[in-house]
């Protein structure tokens, strides 16, 4: 998968070239375009969002066991901004959220336990986890070398979109300052020098718009279906 980058200084003077750039965890690029425009930017994006992306991608090239990974791994990351989310709302310094992380960054089953019960203080109910079997498919996938047909991996992306979207509506309504400022906080760290453009991608999951009403989201084929459309755009 690459993302496609419109030149800022092209578009200063009216003209759109755009320059296709690998994925990286922190949305910065160095690049240059056709114009021979050298730049800099960055793509307001977190974790949870791109891997869910990727995933997508992949399966739409037909990677199925690297969509399950990276989808996979877009809930884990998930969960892990939904407990900064929650933890800078009860106005917690960064650095102690980062110290608190160490103790469960590492274990998924400890970043699931945190989640779990830092929802149900902030809504007074139990989340809505992922469907036993779509567990038990993933674990088979990732840690036992089952190889996934497309049906399956479709049915996993989905129910990761769903479980991740329900929670991001919970978050839009009692923590949308958070959710949107949560960006600026990654894109623009302190001390770290400004890019030359800033723009955000119209992600999948969103953080920076109120998100589809449930039942009103695309499923995975009709996603599919929007990477397949890019593509033709070369």
């Amino acid at each position: 998968m690459k993302l496609r980058i419109n030149c800022p200084k092209c578009i200063g003077s009216g003209e759109q070239t755009v320059v296709k750039v690998e994925p990286t965890n922190d949305g910065r690029f160095e690049a240059t375009c056709s114009a021979g425009h050298h730049f800099k930017t960055t793509v307001g994006y977190h974790d949870f969002q791109i891997l869910f992306e990727i995933g997508v991608n992949a399966i739409h090239d037909g990677y199925y066991r690297e969509a399950v990974g990276s989808i996979a791994a877009s809930y884990e990351r998930f969960l892990e901004f939904f407990i900064r989310i929650v933890a800078k709302k009860s106005e917690i310094e960064a650095s102690a959220i980062d110290d608190a992380w160490k103790a469960v960054g590492k274990q998924s089953e400890r970043q699931l336990g945190a989640f779990v019960f830092l929802y149900l203080t902030s809504f007074k109910e139990a989340p809505k986890l992922l469907p036993n079997s779509r567990v038990t498919f993933r674990n088979e996938v990732i840690h036992k070398g089952k190889i996934p047909d497309r049906a399956n991996c479709i049915k996993y992306g989905d129910a990761v979109q769903q479980s991740i979207l329900s929670v991001l509506r919970k978050l839009w309504a009692t923590h949308q300052r958070e959710v949107i400022s949560s960006i600026n906080d990654k894109a623009f760290p302190e001390g770290e020098p400004m890019p030359e453009s800033f723009f955000l991608p119209w992600m999948t999951l969103p953080t920076n718009r109120e998100p589809t009403e449930a039942g009103e989201e695309r499923d995975l084929e009709s996603l599919l279906e929007g990477v397949a459309k890019v593509r033709e755009m070369g």
